[in-house]
């Protein structure tokens, strides 16, 4: 099982997230990394942040 931790690089911990699927919404920090990112990224879609703390779906940067 791999993990991935896309946009720890050039973001704040505090820059906003929410999760694409629950009403979850909070911190680049309080995401988790992603399980299994081969079989859950596509090629040329959305970077997401990280899982979802609250349900492991993906979240992604929120727009400010």
């Amino acid at each position: 099982m791999s993990e991935f931790y896309p946009n720890r690089n050039h973001l704040e911990d505090d820059a906003p997230v929410s999760c694409g699927n629950c009403d979850w919404q909070g911190t680049l920090a309080e995401v988790g990394g992603i399980q299994d990112p081969g079989e859950r990224l596509e090629v040329g879609g959305t970077v997401p942040a990280g899982e979802c703390p609250d349900c492991g779906a993906l979240a992604y940067l929120a727009d400010e």
